[in-house]
């Protein structure tokens, strides 16, 4: 008899996760039981307790031969493996004939275990079909037994094309792998061995369950302790922007990923990553060092090669081998491209540090405070757009976005690995522009408009303020200009003076549709050969005044940044609330007024700029005056003076209310509390085993074999059990989430769903000579009115059958000592917790108030509500009321 003869028609040639030799291994062994049936030495448990041979049923062929591949090619030490584990639920409860197919434990003491299979018959190939009469699918098996044994490797198989693996906790998603990690191989070494596609980078994306700011303090830990902090920014940045280019090279697999789930109505866990490519920004423990090392320069060499313009083509990895292989294994579970740029900003904002940025008042704005300045502006595909004071060039990305969006409404126009169409990256390349004097933001930007724009970019490093002197401090450097003169020589074209011979003629004035900017509001300019540059430069900002001895930055970008809009073009800029209010500063104010129509002015919250400043800021909407003469549409034409002199028109203001972020500086997500609403039954039931197959017996089978003439006692297992059964409650919609406002708006208040039950138990007298005449049986009350020495004769003792004490409420119980407490057992709970919010992209996002983040969320919550219409909507209802030139 062999194991052909055992299986269905057909099913014998499922089998093919077994080698010939494997399944001869396994006919070898076949045997007649007792009872005439074919059986088998079991591979790890040997004979039955019968002294018999196990029966060799379908799932049994498998088993064994699983078994045995462990052991022989896996090298797993048989006296690891467990067969037929009984499995325990919360310590309580045994579930009748539920048992481990094969356990694996993780040394021979076998408390622990850290493997679970379950096996099923070669024609079972739906691990989520319930098959004959069991009551929950293969997956679900599975899953429960790891989680309630903490296994940490789930896998399901079925001895031919039904082979998953999955790693705790996610058990919704398996892993790409083919094959069982070997024995002592390490469980990350082999999860990071799979074929990690952009597929599994978004399964196990760190940042599901935490901030890239916190991932980026991991990576500058594991640099410091391998490399000098000095040169963290440079190398940590070349790691980042390798990092972007692996998975800008998935950008097939990110597009079929996305249409299969937009348009074929897949899961991402559903899609078949088989033809994927593999991801290559990776590293595993064991490892040899320069290997990874050498694997990173290269694939650092190849974003060079396709992103020109960020290093020298001379630059390399400048660390040790061992920092490459510590900050790969931390960042390599990172999705870089995401739907917004806040999560690539978050690490290049903890990277720029303090001496660099925050001392000179200049800090990365926020993203969703360059959001609302975006749609408040509206810019158009066809219009010019510069940002003075670049940083990350967070507002020319957004524009970018904003524009695109324009151009291919259909299509994720953010930060994605989406390929571009040449319409998308000509407007990339000719429209948009950004200048720092901060060479550091500048790489940045300039990366970040690279890698979106996939090849073009005009983020240069200049000094904004100084552009009398950019032809002899940087023009005439030839390392500067073999990296920014492309995007320079775009940048002189828009000067109203291009064929000016000195600098400053040439780059005073420029033609941009739209300037928006974050400049530095922190520190003086004193230089007289710069303030001279600037009419703000002068007391009162009259051209006959004297130099003043210093002036704010801030104040003298009011005034770049007014001469680099054309006529009609707009401004959106960041300035201390100071420049509204204070008396001595009317000059700045009447020199904008004069100049430019004041479209409105939005207060942002103190927190914003936190933990850097708690400056209070406000952003300033401005449009430059046109008149019939200017040489450009009459768009924005200044309204007659009234007999006064005063100019008279509408202006838009608002004042965020939600901070954004706490006192600490930390970003205050949107969030939602939950509950979950159990119920639970209490019984206490004697359970019989029969020792020889396992199997459990009820009460009327056990008496029948007392009957048998070779009953023996000893040959059965006899427990005592307390089962518990729970009852999750589920919300109309059969969710076992409640929101927590809804629950209290339909149930009422929490502790009316608390309940406790008085344990089903008495206590027995221990029989001895000292106890003699004691009563045999006492309530709980009764025993505890005993004093200390008289509770020692009596021992706990459950009473059999279900519990049917009465129910007392959260009030009852809290009135209760903490004597009789500790016998009361909750029958009714409600569990409250919060999670953040995640939108249509599946990001958390910020909690504010500037404009509508999502229109698409669904607001499940009326008194929670996540993403609503704000200031930027109410601001462009505005705009087209007064009939303003950008909103139709």
């Amino acid at each position: 008899m062999e194991v052909k003869d055992l299986l269905k028609k057909n099913e014998f040639g499922l089998l093919t996760a077994f080698s010939k030799e494997e399944i001869q291994w396994l006919n070898d062994r076949i045997n007649l039981r007792k009872d005439g049936k074919a059986g088998v030495e079991c591979v790890v448990r040997g004979l039955n307790r019968d002294n018999d041979y196990f029966e060799l049923k379908p799932e049994e062929i498998v088993r064994q031969l699983y078994a045995h591949q462990l052991i022989e090619t896996y090298g797993y030490p048989k006296e690891l493996l467990d067969f037929e584990v009984l499995t325990t639920f919360a310590g309580r409860e045994k579930i009748r004939e539920k048992r481990i197919d094969i356990a694996i434990y993780e040394n021979s003491k076998k408390k622990k275990i850290s493997a679970i299979i379950e096996v099923k018959r070669p024609n079972v190939t739906d691990e989520n079909k319930i098959e004959g009469d069991e009551s929950t699918t293969p997956k679900e098996q599975m899953a429960s037994y790891c989680k309630q044994n903490q296994a940490q490797i789930g896998v399901i198989t079925n001895g031919g094309s039904l082979l998953k693996f999955y790693k705790s906790p996610d058990f919704d998603n398996e892993l790409s792998l083919s094959a069982f990690l070997r024995y002592g191989e390490d469980i990350e070494d082999w999860v990071n061995g799979q074929k990690f596609t952009l597929k599994q980078l978004m399964i196990y994306d760190r940042l599901n369950n935490e901030t890239l700011k916190e991932v980026i303090s991991d990576v500058e830990q594991r640099f410091g302790a391998n490399d000098s902090s000095d040169k963290a920014f440079d190398e940590l940045f070349k790691l980042i922007f390798t990092k972007l280019y692996d998975e800008k090279m998935s950008a097939d697999d990110a597009d079929e990923i996305s249409n299969q789930m937009r348009y074929g109505g897949r899961s991402l866990k559903e899609i078949d990553d088989t033809g994927f490519r593999a991801l290559e920004f990776r590293a595993k423990e064991h490892d040899n060092t320069n290997l990874i090392y050498d694997n990173i320069s290269e694939l650092f060499e190849k974003a060079k090669n396709k992103w020109t313009g960020v290093f020298p083509t001379n630059s390399k990895l400048e660390m040790q081998k061992a920092t490459v292989k510590a900050c790969v294994k931390e960042l390599q579970n990172v999705k870089l491209f995401n739907s917004n740029l806040e999560v690539v900003d978050e690490a290049f904002e903890q990277l720029v540090n303090k001496g660099q940025k925050g001392d000179m008042g200049q800090y990365f704005t926020p993203r969703y405070v360059i959001d609302m300045c975006v749609k408040m502006l509206n810019p158009s595909p066809d219009e010019k757009m510069i940002d003075t004071a670049a940083g990350s060039c967070g507002f020319p990305m957004h524009t970018i976005f904003h524009s695109w969006n324009i151009l291919n409404p259909n299509k994720d126009n953010l930060f994605t690995t989406a390929k571009r169409t040449q319409r998308e990256e000509d407007y990339v390349k000719e429209n948009v522009f950004g200048i720092d004097f901060s060479e550091k933001s500048v790489r940045v930007g300039r990366m970040l408009n690279i890698v979106a724009g996939d090849g073009h970019t005009n983020v240069i490093e200049l000094n904004t303020l100084d552009y009398e002197n950019w032809t002899k401090d940087y023009v005439k450097n030839e390392e500067w200009s073999d990296k920014y003169r492309e995007g320079f020589d775009r940048l002189k074209k828009l000067s109203r003076n291009l064929k000016a011979k000195t600098d400053s003629k040439r780059f005073k004035e420029f033609d941009f549709d739209i300037v928006m900017a974050n400049p530095p509001f922190a520190g003086d300019l004193t230089n007289k050969e710069q303030l001279r540059q600037y009419l703000l430069g002068r007391k009162n900002g009259v051209t006959k005044e004297k130099l003043q001895n210093k002036v704010g930055r801030d104040i003298l970008f009011i005034e770049r940044n007014i001469d680099f809009l054309k006529p009609g073009g707009r401004m959106a800029v960041v300035l201390p609330q100071g420049r509204f209010n204070n008396a001595n500063e009317k000059y700045i104010r009447d020199y904008i007024l004069e100049r430019c129509r004041l479209l409105g002015v939005v207060g942002l919250h103190s927190h914003v700029f936190k933990p850097h400043t708690s400056t209070k800021t406000s952003v300033l909407f401005v449009q430059k005056w046109t008149d019939e003469s200017c040489g450009y549409p009459n768009i924005c034409p200044k309204p007659q003076a009234d007999e006064n002199g005063d100019v008279d028109y509408p202006i838009f203001f608002a004042t965020m209310q939600e901070p954004t972020k706490d006192s600490s500086g930390d970003k205050i997500y949107v969030s939602e509390n939950y509950l979950t609403w159990n119920q639970y039954e209490y019984e206490t039931v004697r359970v019989i085993t029969r020792k020889s197959d396992g199997v459990f017996l009820s009460e009327q089978e056990f008496d029948e074999e007392k009957n048998k003439k070779e009953f023996k006692k000893s040959h059965y297992k006899i427990q005592t059990e307390n089962r518990v059964t729970k009852i999750e409650k589920t919300t109309n919609n059969g969710e076992k989430q409640f929101i927590r406002d809804l629950f209290i708006e339909e149930y009422g208040e929490l502790n009316n769903h608390r309940y406790w039950q008085l344990e089903n138990v008495e206590f027995i007298i221990k029989k001895n000579k000292k106890t003699d005449g004691k009563p045999e049986k006492l309530s709980i009350g009764e025993y505890l009115s005993l004093n200390t020495s008289e509770k020692k004769d009596y021992k706990k003792s459950p009473i059999f059958g279900k519990n049917n004490n009465k129910f007392i409420s959260y009030d009852e119980y809290n009135q209760l000592s903490s004597e009789w407490k500790k016998f009361y057992k909750v029958t009714e709970e409600v569990i409250e917790y919060s999670e953040r919010i995640r939108d249509t992209h599946g990001h958390i996002f910020v909690k504010h108030d500037l404009f509508n983040h999502d229109p698409l969320l669904e607001n499940k919550n009326p008194h929670n509500i996540y993403s609503q219409d704000g200031i930027a909507e109410a601001f462009l209802e505005f705009a087209k009321k007064e009939g303003l030139s950008f909103v139709k």
